[in-house]
């Protein structure tokens, strides 16, 4: 696991009831990280991981967390259906601070559960999946997905999801533009064409409505986000061309109604992969309307060299300069096994990093960043 903190801990089982008809159980026992109440109860549970400081490390384990639920899931030729029920129980009781707008319905108390139903059907063309849940919150909360084979060089997905501002639930993980499985309704639409044997094209688009105010936004909102991508892979070449469009409501300077904030990112790139090396060369702008205008751009090289099959390196250098934090660039960066980041730039400035990797033994290997 890559995460120290989304996680369960302690025993599970399933068993065969008959052909097609499982049922799962699981119990889980583990401590987690929380900020504190003057009173002691919980503010906020913590999910990043971090030990850093004194001040995060007086955080650590001083929650304890109990789980236990079931699944039982029955399929029948191309059809699939479950439920699922999960209870959880807290030796302190969570008590955000609801009396700020945005946080009204967080979930408060120790004692919790959800129960969900879900569904699917696929054949070689279309596929449908579906979950919809509840809870001692007395609120709904439902996905579905249909994706569509139309021909053997065109895909289409559409994707719903509605989580009412009531919802919540302390393990959900589902899509969202906001982050949360709560105060979210919208629907995507994607595909992907390949028109042509060494060309693709993907695009998207996505609306998300906001029923309760939000962090920053003091009434009902909307976003949107599109995006089109077009791939070329010839040979030993490959190109690549990004767009990207946001827009979403933000709360004005006197929070007295909404504006719009408006977000573009465009990249292009090219990749020439050869048996022994690899070079990148990448180049990404931004730019953000939203009270004032903030722009950017980054230049940006990769490379890749493998002297054998025990010594290899990697390597990265890019100049990036932007008007502010706004118009950030977010660029991916390989790091040590199991491990990659997508750090932020901005301000003006230079990354670099050197990675070596050598396999000392067929038991041994060394990484250096």
């Amino acid at each position: 696991s890559r995460s120290s903190s989304n996680y369960l801990q302690g025993a599970a089982a399933t068993v065969q009831l008959s052909k097609g008809l499982d049922i799962s159980g699981f119990v889980s026992y583990r401590k987690i990280d929380a900020t504190l109440n003057k009173d002691s109860s919980i503010s906020t549970i913590l999910d990043n991981g971090y030990h850093r400081t004194e001040t995060e490390m007086s955080k650590k384990n001083n929650t304890s967390q109990w789980l236990a639920g079931t699944n039982i899931r029955y399929k029948f030729k191309n059809f699939h259906v479950g439920a699922t029920a999960i209870y959880t129980s807290l030796n302190r009781s969570l008590s955000p601070k609801t009396e700020t707008l945005y946080r009204r319905y967080y979930a408060t108390g120790d004692n919790f559960y959800n129960i969900s139903l879900n569904y699917g059907y696929r054949n070689s063309r279309i596929s449908f999946n579906g979950e919809t849940a509840t809870g001692d919150c007395g609120a709904l909360a439902t996905i579905n997905t249909l994706s569509f084979r139309a021909s053997d060089r065109l895909d289409l997905l559409a994707v719903q999801r509605f989580y009412s501002y009531k919802y919540y639930s302390l393990f959900s993980q589902s899509f969202s533009e906001g982050g949360y499985v709560q105060n979210e309704s919208g629907i995507y639409l994607g595909a992907n064409w390949r028109p042509l044997r060494n060309l693709s094209v993907m695009a998207y688009t996505d609306y998300a409505y906001f029923a309760w105010p939000k962090y920053q936004i003091s009434d009902a909102s909307h976003s949107f986000d599109n995006m089109l991508t077009l791939a070329y892979t010839p040979g030993n070449w490959a190109f690549t061309a990004r767009y990207r469009l946001r827009i979403k409501d933000r709360d004005n300077e006197e929070k007295t109604s909404l504006i719009r904030r408006v977000e573009q990112r465009g990249r292009v790139s090219a990749a020439y992969n050869a048996d022994s090396w690899s070079l990148k060369t990448q180049a990404d702008i931004s730019k953000c309307k939203y009270k004032d205008d903030s722009f950017g751009w980054m230049i940006s090289q990769y490379a890749a060299l493998r002297l054998s099959d025990k010594l290899r390196f990697g390597a990265v250098f890019g100049y990036f300069n932007t008007d502010s934090y706004d118009s950030r660039l977010y660029i991916y960066e390989q790091g040590m096994m199991y491990d990659f980041s997508f750090p932020a730039f901005y301000g003006e400035g230079i990354r670099y990093s050197l990675l070596v990797r050598g396999n000392i033994t067929p038991r041994l290997m060394i990484t250096a960043k």
